[in-house]
């Protein structure tokens, strides 16, 4: 099936991607006030690529009937996206790590067997959860999908994933993480749903944006109140290993900002939409790369005994992960030519 852009899920996907490498970045850098809270309040990145997934899946699969075919063809397929990138890329920065130890210093890899065997079942590594998510997501999208017209089964998922964001407030199950995170990120997995459901039927109006935005930043106001009187964390890192309603509502009311503010100004220029859709396409490559310059930039400061300024960390981050892209690119894309030329 062809992939269809959406400029608005563009927009939002490549705000996620650059806000996820400046918070990986800047956890580098806490300490100051202003460094902490622009730390802190950038962590709606994860909501925006779920939601953003969840709409695509939604426009693309709306219609599909489900079946042992259908279902096959689907895991296979999104399975293999999902996967490869996560392999392809650990084992480029393990070896980068044995052949340059002067320039790459395996930031949070290990040599341990334990913990490279770990990592092939993606719970080594710190960044494995992420494609976990998404693997957990990919099982549970065709049953969501498929009973959209049940009414009854519609409504009993909605309210298992929004108590369940709730109820990650107040507990938190002494198990991994990983096991339980489907269930409250599912939540919005539904709202991108039903946002996707109302755009194919007819044109969203901003005021519904607005109302959405009202709506979470209300909710998440009123959990800041609530949390700070009985002496919770506020920090929306504590509340996104699983996800509860503090950390989720934040990330709607930022997201659908977002769309709206896509809907105006220079994000209409088309060099700036095909720098937007460029970097869009390439998010999920983009999340695990920037790992590489990240380690490289750590890896300098520490050997000379110099610290980039945070705003050049930033910056090297951004375009040093974009320019290992289109290395690559351009790698695949002279061999793919010499291959079928016959050289």
């Amino acid at each position: 099936m062809a992939d269809k852009r959406f400029t608005h899920i563009d927009f939002l996907r490549a705000v996620a991607i650059v806000g996820m490498i400046a918070t990986h970045v800047l956890s580098y850098n806490l300490g100051t006030n202003v460094i902490n809270i622009i730390w802190n309040y950038l962590h709606f990145v994860v909501p925006l690529f779920v939601f953003c997934s969840g709409y695509v899946m939604y426009r693309q699969y709306e219609t599909i009937t489900w079946n042992p075919a259908t279902l096959t063809n689907w895991y296979k397929r999104r399975a293999v996206r999902l996967i490869l990138p996560y392999y392809a890329f650990t084992t480029l920065h393990y070896f980068l790590w044995f052949l340059l130890p002067g320039i790459v210093s395996g930031l949070g890899l290990s040599r341990s067997p334990q913990f490279m065997l770990s990592s092939i079942f993606l719970v080594g590594v710190d960044y494995g959860w992420l494609p976990i998510l998404f693997l957990e997501l990919m099982f549970i999208t065709p049953f969501i999908l498929s009973i959209r017209k049940s009414r009854g089964l519609s409504i009993a998922v909605m309210i298992a994933a929004a108590a369940s964001t709730v109820f990650f407030v107040f507990v938190r199950p002494d198990v991994d993480f990983r096991l339980t995170m489907w269930l409250p990120w599912s939540a919005i997995l539904l709202v991108s749903f039903a946002a996707a459901r109302v755009d194919a039927q007819r044109e969203t109006k901003p005021i519904l944006y607005l109302a959405i935005a009202g709506t979470a930043f209300a909710v998440f106001a009123y959990g800041y109140w609530f949390l700070s009187s009985l002496h919770f964390p506020l920090t929306l890192t504590l509340h996104k290993y699983p996800p509860d309603i503090f950390y989720l509502s934040y990330g709607i009311g930022m997201g659908s900002l977002l769309i709206l503010r896509e809907r105006f100004g220079i994000f209409h220029a088309e060099p700036v939409r095909a720098v937007i859709r460029w970097i869009s396409s390439r998010s999920y490559g983009l999340f695990f790369v920037h790992y590489i310059v990240i380690d490289i930039i750590q890896t300098y400061e520490r050997v000379h005994a110099n610290t980039f300024p945070v705003w050049w960390q930033l910056i090297l981050s951004l375009f040093g992960s974009i320019a290992l892209i289109r290395l690559y690119e351009e790698g695949q894309k002279k061999w793919f030519t010499g291959r079928h030329s016959g050289k």
